[in-house]
């Protein structure tokens, strides 16, 4: 079991999965990090099936992603997202540990 905030998730389990502030309805995230996008329909109609995010490395080692929204790409670190997704009054000022 990994303890999250107080939640417990068996290991086993892909983590609980809800939309990233800011990004509904766009892209959602796990508790355990993993990101992926939802399916959509371009400006033409044609369908696009949702499919799961790699992470890219920053360079001080943190995991990070570009989230894309009307054509504005901006950068964020996954630790940072599951806080804000999953911890009640996360904001700017608040420092976000991890292990």
């Amino acid at each position: 079991m990994t303890d999250y905030g107080g939640s417990k998730t068996p290991k086993n389990e892909r983590g609980r999965w809800s939309q990233i502030k800011g990004y509904e309805g766009i892209y959602e995230i796990s508790t355990l990090g993993e990101i992926r996008s939802l399916p959509h329909k371009d400006y033409m109609g044609r369908l696009y099936p949702g499919k799961n995010m790699k992470p890219l490395k920053h360079p001080r080692g943190y995991l990070g992603v570009g989230l894309c929204k009307d054509g504005v790409k901006k950068r964020y670190l996954i630790h940072r997202l599951v806080a804000m997704t999953f911890i009640p009054c996360t904001n700017a000022d608040y420092v976000v540990n991890h292990k």
